[in-house]
Order: structure tokens, then sequence, then C-alpha cells
């Protein structure tokens, strides 16, 4: 499965397009214990993995894949039903180093701007 990603990365307001490739989905209960990240979830939580990868640059440079689990649950801890939420990317080669020189400020800020943009959509959703 192929999807296209836009976003305005760059503080220049620059919009980056890049197709990019599912690598994985699966329920969390499909995912092996090793493959399990501290602290994001735990062994019997019900969820959602989703991983996907650039396709755009050449591979022998640098490789990126972006992968995001959302755990039902008592999201927050108030004893109210809701969904963890986690994000991470995960950059290899030898322009790893640069990007993060580069671009690090910009790719936590728009981290953050896809979670609050996400968890609008979904409550905005959920309350219609």
């Amino acid at each position: 499965m192929t999807l296209d990603f836009h976003t305005t990365l760059l503080s220049n307001g620059t919009v980056v397009d890049s197709p990019e490739e599912v690598r994985v989905l699966e329920t969390l209960g499909d995912v092996p214990q090793a493959d399990i990240i501290d602290g994001l979830w735990e062994v019997g939580d019900e969820g959602w993995l989703v991983c996907w990868a650039g396709m755009d640059a050449p591979s022998v440079l640098l490789r990126a894949e972006r992968c995001t689990v959302l755990v039902a649950g008592d999201g927050d801890g108030d004893g109210e039903v809701g969904t963890r939420y986690a994000s991470y990317e995960t950059y290899y080669g030898p322009l790893a180093t640069v990007l993060q020189a580069t671009t690090e400020d910009a790719l936590v800020e728009k981290f953050g701007e896809w979670a609050r943009g996400l968890k609008g959509y979904v409550e905005g959703v959920a309350s219609c």
C-alpha cells in the first residue's frame, strides 16, 4: 500500500510532498514481544501499529521510517476511556546526522502539530 504525504516542513513555508510505502499495519496483539518499545504499549494492550517509509530518497544515503501507535484504554489516567498516541521516526544512512542537525527543531514542531491535528480531528468526529 502506498500513500502520499504532504506537509509544510520548513520554517520558510516550503511544502514537502513525498510518496510513502506502508510497511507495517497490524494490531498490537500481533506484534512480537521483542519488538515492543518500552513505554509505548504493553503485552495485552489493544490497538494498532502502523509504520511507513519514504520512497523518494536514495536508500543508500538516507532511509526513514515513521511509526504511529494507537492504544485503546484510559488515555490520561482519569478513568475515562481514551486513546494513547505515540509517533516516532527513525533515520538511517550517512545523511541522517545532517538531517538531524538541520531540521530537528522543525521536525519536533511538526510532530506536535501532527498530534494536535489528529486529536482535534478525532475529537471533532466523535462529538458529531
